[in-house]
């Protein structure tokens, strides 16, 4: 995926062509980028080394390729014989092992989650300097987030913590890991909980019981099937305020559009009519 300087999401981002603030661009598509000597640097993913150091050979291009120190790579012994140096391979350099994981996307963060960020460890560091704790100390982030599981919070905003403190910390050790994660779960709810009560059928008895007693009043008949309507049909009250608007596919219960004959009863020992 490319991106420009406009459309870019992240602080980092490739540009199709060049663009300011772009970490790479795709250098293949011009060739001025790999006809003018160490103007390339090619530094393409493992299971594409082989496929770039193709097209190099074949279209002649001048760079520099980058690529891990892996013996076992299947384009490493054409670069590296034995017995002597290829000729398409004019120079090299080999840098020594690091001991550090790479954690991609550590950098490629959005501009709003970078913002949740800032929030989170911002009133973390407060409640830690308050209290005499220290801020780059895990222990803080346990004991901050034993205060938000009981001030009731929301398991994502546990987790939008736990990840602005790795964020602008370094990673937390499998111990704090594991205690954190079984905190992450003890939050998670065991029962469903319904939010809206359920309407019994039985309501439908005493729509109609209300309509019965007042037949001569036209709004109270019209309001009662009108609900009578919103019950059955799943409507919405104000679709069914105007029943000549009302299409079948603007139905709740019709997702695909796919069209309905009817949601409601219309036989003769129907009580709705």
């Amino acid at each position: 995926m490319f991106a420009d300087e406009k459309s870019a999401k992240c602080q980092r981002f490739i540009s199709r062509v060049p663009s300011r603030g772009a970490l790479a661009v795709n250098a293949f598509s011009d060739p001025r980028w790999w006809r003018a000597p160490s103007l390339l640097w090619c530094v393409p993913p493992p299971a594409l080394i082989c496929q770039t150091l193709g097209w190099m050979r074949r279209e002649r291009a001048k760079g520099v390729l980058g690529m891990p120190y892996w013996t076992s790579h299947p384009a490493f012994p054409s670069l590296f014989p034995p017995s002597h140096t290829p000729l398409f391979v004019k120079d090299f350099i080999m840098y020594p092992e690091g001991n550090a994981i790479i954690i991609p996307g550590t950098g490629a963060k959005a501009v709003s989650t970078l913002r949740s960020y800032k929030g989170s460890i911002s009133n973390l560091r407060a409640y830690a300097r308050e209290r005499g704790l220290d801020t780059a100390c895990p222990t803080s982030l346990v004991i901050y987030s034993l205060k938000k599981i009981q001030e009731g919070r929301s398991l994502s905003t546990l987790k939008t913590l736990s990840a602005a403190f790795c964020h602008y910390s370094d990673p937390l050790s499998p111990a704090f890991a594991h205690i954190l994660s079984y905190l992450h779960d003890s939050t998670r709810r065991i029962f469903v909980v319904a939010h809206h009560s359920s309407v019994p059928r039985s309501h439908m008895d005493s729509l109609v019981h209300y309509a019965s007693s007042h037949h001569s009043d036209l709004l109270s008949t019209r309001s009662a099937l009108g609900a009578s309507l919103s019950f059955s049909a799943l409507l919405r009250v104000s679709w069914s305020s105007d029943l000549l608007k009302i299409s079948v596919k603007r139905a709740k219960n019709d997702q695909f559009g796919e069209g309905r004959d009817t949601f409601v009863s219309l036989e003769k020992d129907s009580r709705i009519l």
